[in-house]
């Protein structure tokens, strides 16, 4: 019987680190989603900045008569 409850508890331990590493990467995980998410937020702003300053230029271009002359 002893041998029966060093193997359960080995096997206890075994789940045990399984479970911490399983919750490490989870939560590295969500780090990572946290960081690309802000990553994505910026770059779109930045994208809606750079379509508005095209409108600008857009509008300054057609208001200069379209840069012919």
């Amino acid at each position: 019987m002893n041998d029966d409850h060093a193997i359960a508890a080995e096997a206890l331990e075994a789940t045990l680190k399984h479970s911490e590493l399983v919750s490490t990467m989870l939560a590295s995980h969500d780090t990572a989603v946290d960081l690309l998410t802000s990553i994505v937020m910026e770059q779109s702003k930045a994208i809606g900045d750079l379509r508005a300053r095209i409108r600008h230029l857009e509008q300054w271009h057609q208001s200069t008569g379209g840069g012919h002359g």
